[in-house]
């Protein structure tokens, strides 16, 4: 088959401005100072939502931001930021000069500010600012060199702008402007834009609070506006339980909100989507945020047998703040926290205490409304950790500043006597394996423990106390310091010793390490007579918190974040599942207490700067809560009887829970996801949950049940006497895996006045095909009249074809279908992207003359956003708005013709007729045969691709079929009409139905189906287009291959 080659680029937008010279006179007593700015009438500002109407950056949680209404210096909003880190936007971009800019105040004159952008927080151009009380617009202009390939953040010129402060003086925020070249006037990258943000802390809702949501329209226009907007509400599998279409006029530079208050039923993760199109329909914006709907654990009480808790990491003194945090805290099944108390910041001046100054969960730990239990750690003062006034040599030669001890002492009795009713745990330092343990720094340590655990134990001889001995295992000095302590005779002076786990580069790899460092802190202390010391997990970030998904310090998996997934199921359930199992693990190795949330500010810049620059708003991974909590529900407060016999195709462990066992279970096939694991079935299984605390219910089939596997734990519920029965059925038990020999495609065919979903299964070896397992996840609108459709067995080396009716289409519908096939004791998973075009049968007769007199009023498929541009990293691209190029195509049918009416807004037309698709053109892709060749994904005699031309400049219209000459006759009978007008032009195409290889069309008839649409404006031999918009897929592979066509429906 020939092929045109066809090469892709894109360019950026450039925007090149006049400059215009701005005089600004700043004056005072003493002197007059004329300062000149070269600003330009116009910019390209790249923040989305940069007065903060809607939010940060449409950001759904207020952390360490808060938006205000009052006195902005732009609109009605504005921005607060009440923590230290600062506001941060981060973007790809190419290297070069850059401009970022913000209005800026503070409510206490003097105070400082630090405006960076780069590479990173730490590698940047940077200007100190000093701020007033009132709005004043600072700006920092910097050249930003090349940044290589990150593997952390998977990408090359990954850059950043920052406003950082360390103190705690609130700075307000607004206008902020990010731009390249020089300063320029302040502009809104957006017109109108929508957002929606949900009525919850952190998004997370518990099942008795009902679903309460906003949905905000800004107008930064001079004018009043008109929109349709809607709001939907959708489960991970695009189930819609709620739908919201309203209309509204938002007056010029106004703000216009709408509150939701529903209670769905709905639990586990969903997303909330807002839809913005002015009063013709044309879609504007969207927006979607994440969230969950979690069962609340927490039942008011302390719960001093639990394992899991939350580790804050505040960082803050703003009570609303914390008090939002802790109530997650305690809602999610955390029964533990941790806070830090440092005596540096404690006691500033010698005998006066300042609880509060470092951190107010103090108030909120004494509260009788928030009982937990709670690990107090005392920072190590070998660190700097002591107050100025208490350091009587700071030469640090040996590791740490000679400081006064018995002012510690006392500051240790202190704060004993005052928490003692509210602590359940003593932790006596924070990570001391981060200095250079030599000998010296190992005798101070020793003497340090021993001195805090004598006071403790004076004044509270029933609480315990640990020692914290860093991430054990991760870090080469932490074994050898624990050793040197250990001589030292650390056993003497302590209850346990605590650990920090981080989630490894390869959480499959982890699993074992996490058992060995257990066992090796273990066998340590056997050597001194405590082989069975209690040993705590007191920090990890392997977890979610607000904003943060787990992998901070090795962030190579936020990548899988950054793929173009409208809902980040996948990557978010990777992210989640890599936890629990961690959790799981840790419990059964006997690690009594482990803390894997995390809330702290570093981690959200972290975040922020990984996902921002793709989608100009935060995305808030949900998918932890749930599944944290179902975890929490079946393992809690159990005896753990540690891991089942251990293979190479799965892991189990057991926990004994009352009468009942609780066995997790998950396979280890990285990257394989789902499986099946078929065991005999005379173990009593009373009921399996996924790992979000769905039961679902096993198939079985004769004498055999088969268990589902994922990467993500499955948990079986049984009496505890089948304990040894179910350990060795999935010991013989056979692992269905996806190693199997079956070709599947998937196609949507013709059907009688309905078309059919078409699975076709080619089976290569001798085994039997022994049934379809299921076709999930289906296109919103669509219905499938049959699901998990069994069927076999068939003989093997054959082919076999599933045919599902289809009804219930309405709208263009995106989506996908996915199923499983087993062969043997092998299963081969499918997955088909699925997209309809309509076309109505037409009541009257076409004219082909590029008028829509014949044409009833209908909703066109549309080309006109970014995202359906075609992506190719490898070239650039540049489309600037709707008025530059988009496409409006309508289809109808009647008799044996296929009818389309295009209309196409293109300022510059531009034909090539040597290379039809490097000029301006709309190309229509066909495959005839969809359901009798779906397994082919490459072009046969049935598929065909059409350019077609449109008359420009006196000269005529043309299409021209790519393919060979039989192709050409084929298709010859076309009938096309095209005509220019002042905006671009129209095109109507007539194609006869033998052409598409049918009789006649009918009711359900469906052909595979593409359209798009390039644009190109510079005339020249060598010259290309600048831009191509296509409908189904966007990878520059789309023309060669079928496969990825979507699909024209006639009704």
């Amino acid at each position: 088959m020939f092929f045109i080659n066809q090469t892709y680029f894109y360019m950026k937008r450039l925007n090149i401005f006049s400059l215009l010279h701005k005089t600004v006179y700043v004056c005072n007593i003493c002197a007059i100072f004329v300062i000149v700015f070269f600003i330009k009438a116009h910019s390209q500002n790249m923040i989305t939502d940069s007065s903060f109407e809607l939010g940060l950056d449409r950001a759904t949680t207020g952390n360490i931001f808060r938006r205000v209404e009052g006195e902005a210096s732009h609109g009605r909003h504005f921005l607060r930021l009440i923590d230290k880190t600062g506001y941060f936007n981060s973007r790809k971009l190419e290297p070069g000069k850059y401009t970022f800019s913000a209005y800026l105040r503070t409510q206490k004159n003097g105070t400082a500010v630090m405006l960076r952008m780069g590479s990173g927080r730490w590698s940047s151009e940077k200007k100190e600012i000093i701020l007033g009380e009132t709005w004043q617009r600072h700006h920092l202009t910097a050249e930003l060199k090349a940044v290589p390939y990150s593997e952390e953040l998977g990408n090359e010129n990954i850059y950043s702008c920052f406003i950082d402060k360390n103190n705690s003086d609130p700075v307000d925020v607004d206008a902020v402007q990010w731009e390249k070249g020089e300063l320029a006037e302040y502009k809104a990258a957006q017109k109108f834009c929508i957002a929606v943000r949900s009525g919850a802390y952190a998004n997370i809702f518990f099942e008795h609070e009902p679903l309460d949501f906003t949905a905000g329209i800004y107008n930064s226009d001079k004018a009043e506006k008109k929109f349709s907007f809607q709001v939907t509400v959708s489960d991970a599998d695009n189930k819609i339980f709620f739908n919201s279409a309203d209309s509204c006029t938002v007056a010029a530079e106004s703000l216009y909100e709408k509150k939701f208050v529903k209670a769905p039923g709905l639990k586990g993760f969903f997303k909330i989507t807002a839809v913005l199109a002015d009063e013709n329909s044309r879609k504007i914006d969207t927006h979607t945020v994440h969230a969950a709907r979690v069962a609340a654990l927490y039942d008011g009480n302390m719960h001093l047998n639990s394992f899991f808790g939350i580790h804050p990491f505040n960082g803050t003194d703003d009570s609303e703040l914390l008090e939002k945090r802790w109530g997650i805290i305690k809602n999610s099944g955390a029964r533990w926290s941790r806070i830090f108390f440092n005596w540096r910041i404690i006691e500033t001046k010698k005998g006066e205490y300042a609880w509060d100054a470092y951190y107010k969960e103090s108030d909120i730990v004494q509260s009788d409304k928030n009982k937990m239990a709670v690990l107090l750690v005392f920072s190590d003062v070998l660190k700097r950790g002591a107050p100025k006034w208490a350091v009587i040599n700071d030469d640090v030669t040996g590791g740490f500043p000679e400081i006064d001890l018995e002012q510690f002492c006392k500051y240790i009795e202190t704060a004993v006597t005052r928490y003692s009713g509210k602590v359940h745990t003593w932790e006596l330092a924070n990570e001391p394996y981060l200095s250079v343990p030599g000998d010296k720094y190992c005798d101070e340590h020793a003497r340090i423990y021993s001195g805090i655990y004598q006071i403790v134990k004076t004044i509270t001889p029933d609480i315990p106390a640990v020692a914290n001995i860093g991430g054990f295992g991760q870090i080469g000095e932490d074994a050898n310091f624990l050793s040197r302590l250990l001589d030292r005779d650390l056993l003497k002076w302590i209850d346990g010793l605590s650990v920090h786990f981080y989630l490894g580069k390869y959480p499959l790899e982890r699993d074992s390490r996490i058992e060995n460092a257990v066992a090796s802190i273990r066998n340590l202390a056997g050597k001194y007579g405590n082989k069975n010391i209690t040993v705590l997990q007191t920090e990890g970030a392997t977890c979610a918190n607000d904003l943060f998904d787990p992998v901070n310090h090795q962030a190579t998996q936020y990548r899988l974040m950054m793929q173009d997934n409208a809902f980040g199921y996948t990557s978010e359930i990777e992210a989640a599942r890599n936890g629990i199992r961690a959790m799981i693990i840790e419990i059964s190795s006997g690690i009594t207490r482990t803390f894997w949330f995390m809330t702290g500010a570093y981690t959200q810049y972290k975040v922020y700067q990984l996902l921002g620059m793709i989608r100009d708003h935060w995305r808030s991974p949900k998918i932890i809560y749930p599944a944290f909590n179902a975890m929490a529900l079946l393992i809690d407060e159990t005896k753990p009887l540690g891991e089942l016999s251990r293979n190479e195709k799965f892991r189990a462990y057991a926990f004994k829970k009352g009468e009942k066992v609780i066995i997790p279970f998950w396979h280890l096939m990285s990257g394989k996801g789902f499986g099946r694991l078929a065991i005999g079935n005379s173990a009593k299984i009373e009921k399996i949950y996924d790992f979000m605390g769905n039961e679902i219910i096993p198939e079985k089939t004769g004498s055999v049940t088969r268990l589902p596997l994922d990467e993500a734990p499955y948990y079986i519920q049984a009496p505890f006497s089948e304990l040894k029965n179910i350990e060795a059925l999935m010991l013989a038990g056979k692992h269905e895996d996806f190693k199997g020999a079956a070709g599947i495609s998937v196609a949507i065919g013709s059907g009688e006045k309905n078309p059919v979903a078409v699975i076709k299964i080619q089976n290569n070896t001798s085994g039997e095909i022994s049934g379809f397992a299921r076709a999930a996840r289906y296109p919103a609108g669509i219905k499938i009249e049959k699901e998990g459709l069994i069927f076999g067995p068939v003989a093997g080396m054959s082919a076999y074809t599933v045919k599902i009716p289809i009804s219930a289409i309405s709208g263009e519908c995106r989506g996908e279908m996915e199923g499983i096939v087993r062969i043997g004791d092998r299963m081969t998973e499918f997955k088909k992207d699925i997209v309809f075009m309509h076309s109505t049968e037409s009541k009257n007769i076409i004219s082909v003359d590029a008028r829509d007199d014949e044409w009833s009023p209908a909703e066109p498929l549309r080309l006109a956003s970014d995202d359906r541009i075609l992506s190719d990293s490898k070239n650039d691209r540049e489309w600037n708005g709707e008025k530059d190029l988009s496409l409006s195509a309508w289809s109808c049918w009647r008799g044996d013709m296929l009818y389309f009416y295009i209309k196409v807004v293109d300022n510059i037309i531009i034909q090539d007729r040597e290379r039809p698709f490097q000029g301006d053109c709309v190309q229509l892709f066909f495959d005839c045969d969809t359901a009798g060749d779906a397994e082919n994904t490459f072009y046969n005699d049935d598929d065909v691709q059409i350019n077609f031309v449109p008359a420009s400049g006196g000269e005529n219209g043309f299409f021209a079929i790519v393919g060979d000459k039989a192709k050409h006759d084929r298709f010859s009978d076309i009938k096309y009409a095209s005509r220019s007008v002042k905006d671009g032009y129209f095109m109507e195409i007539g194609i006869p139905s033998a052409s598409l290889g049918v009789k006649a069309i009918f009711s359900g008839t469906v052909f595979g189906f593409n359209i798009a649409v390039d644009e190109r404006d510079e005339a020249g031999e060598k010259k290309r287009r600048k831009c191509e918009m296509i409908w189904a897929g966007r990878d520059n592979k789309m023309w060669k291959f079928t496969d990825r066509f979507g699909f024209i429906l006639c009704r």
